[in-house]
């Protein structure tokens, strides 16, 4: 309904003058150029979010204005309505021109999605008005053409289902969770398929922060861990005196080695075949919720490993080297089987994304073996703690000697730890700088991805087509 056809008839007006003027210039792309080449490059995968959130919330709104050109599409579907009823068919061909021009110049400002997809609206529009005009009229013949794109373009064919092309690294969730959580990881049915190569450093970066901070939480651990053993020690030497020291004194430097290499490498390296071997293909997908907690529990899992496995290892070179102190303890204790559980969940938490899909009776026995592999050793650690102040007196000396050979192997992998830290984080810049696919650039930016740019030159091609029946 027309309020004001005064005003309306102005707007025409203004339409044709527009249409007039030898070209339209759309000054957000350029916009876009100078912020871009203003903004620094991304260092770490923080930065290259941050960026990605920053073109979010850019001064023009994400339409860059274009929204409101759709009310000229209904415009023109009004304006020939009242032709028809004014049996004005010049003017009826003039709208039909005008409307033309229009979605033709729309369309060829630029090959963005939304452009296109503004442009085909605005034609869908006008064509319903100039059906119904031209069959207002008795002329069905002339009505055709419009109809016809009414028909194939309209709300009910955008409802039509699309053939599914073949599954790409975006449909895969071969992407960075960041990535698949924005526009920037959907796939349009006509863009080109995007490659595993092409996301790999997107993925790889994300992983390598989330894991750098992972092991800032376990050295944290390892100094909380460090400060007991150190309070002990303490209260230790108030009740024993120097005696566990002279007598930790006969472990020699390659036995604290041994209790360094496997209390602290075995799991480390259980660790790395689980989390960056090919073969388990552990990061081959996007750090999703399951996989995310599975890794907490990887890394809780290693933690406890570390200290299980150090504990072990030092009471077996003890007894080997104070046999008069009968340290010797059976060959599959519970403490050893609690650290061969912590250390079983590791690769096991490299394993379970790939059945947790296999039902849900599957699924809930994978989350409950996972709790178990990584809930009960951390339940026995606790439960460590508390013996090592309450357990039964006559075997204290036995455990103040237990800390003082683990003591300095934990330190010192607590330190090897810290300078992991620089390391991770160097990967990560690493993998930020060959961004291929996630990077922003003056041609491909978050609101206008090289999907959608394909997508658009489709629906260009799709309209120019269209276009050229009503001509």
């Amino acid at each position: 309904m027309i309020l004001d056809q005064a005003a309306f008839d102005d707007a025409l007006v203004t339409l044709d003058a527009a249409l007039a003027m030898p070209r339209w210039d759309d000054y957000g792309a350029a916009l876009d150029r100078i912020r871009f080449e203003a903004s620094p490059l991304p260092v770490d995968f923080a930065d290259h979010t941050m960026s990605q959130m920053l073109a979010l919330v850019q001064a023009e709104d994400w339409t860059r204005g274009w929204s409101h050109i759709n009310a000229y599409g209904e415009a023109l579907g009004l304006a020939a309505e009242k032709a028809a009823k004014d049996e004005d068919r010049v003017n009826l061909e003039k709208i039909g021109r005008t409307l033309h021009q229009l979605v033709e110049r729309l369309s060829r400002m630029d090959e963005h999605y939304l452009t296109q997809a503004i442009a085909r609206r605005v034609l869908v529009s006008g064509c319903k008005g100039l059906a119904k005009a031209w069959q207002n009229l008795g002329e069905p013949e002339r009505a055709k053409p419009y109809e016809e794109i009414v028909r194939d373009l309209g709300p009910s064919r955008s409802r039509a289902p699309v053939p599914s092309p073949a599954p790409d690294a975006l449909d895969l969730g071969q992407t960075s969770a960041f990535l698949a959580k924005t526009i920037l990881g959907s796939r349009k049915p006509h863009s080109t398929p995007v490659s595993e190569a092409e996301v790999r450093a997107g993925r790889m970066a994300e992983y390598a922060m989330y894991e750098r901070f992972m092991i800032h939480v376990g050295a944290v651990f390892l100094f909380l861990v460090a400060i007991f053993l150190g309070i002990t020690w303490w209260r230790d030497r108030r009740k024993l005196g120097l005696l566990p020291e002279r007598l930790a004194g006969m472990l020699q430097f390659r036995d604290h080695l041994l209790i360094l290499a496997l209390g602290f490498g075995l799991p480390v390296a259980v660790y790395a075949a689980s989390t960056r071997g090919d073969y388990l293909g552990a990061r081959d997908f996007a750090l999703g919720e399951e996989r995310f907690i599975l890794w907490i529990l990887q890394i809780v899992s290693l933690g406890v490993a570390v200290l299980l496995l150090s504990l072990s290892f030092a009471r077996c070179c003890l007894s080997r080297r104070a046999t008069m102190l009968a340290m010797e303890g059976r060959l599959m204790d519970t403490q050893v089987w609690m650290a061969i559980l912590a250390l079983g969940m590791i690769p096991v938490g490299a394993v379970l994304p790939r059945v947790l899909s296999s039902g849900k009776w599957m699924e809930m026995m994978c989350w409950s073996s996972a709790g178990f592999m990584a809930g009960l050793p951390l339940l026995w650690v606790l439960y460590l703690a508390v013996y090592q102040f309450a357990g039964n007196p006559a075997t204290r000396l036995h455990r103040a000697l237990l800390v003082r050979g683990v003591i300095w192997p934990l330190c010192l992998a607590m330190l090897l730890a810290v300078a992991a830290i620089p390391l991770l984080y160097a990967e990560e810049k690493s993998w930020v700088a060959r961004l291929d696919y996630d990077a922003l650039s003056p041609e491909f930016d978050i609101f206008n991805t090289r999907g959608e740019r394909d997508e658009g030159r489709w629906l260009q091609g799709d309209l120019k087509r269209y276009l050229e029946s009503i001509r």
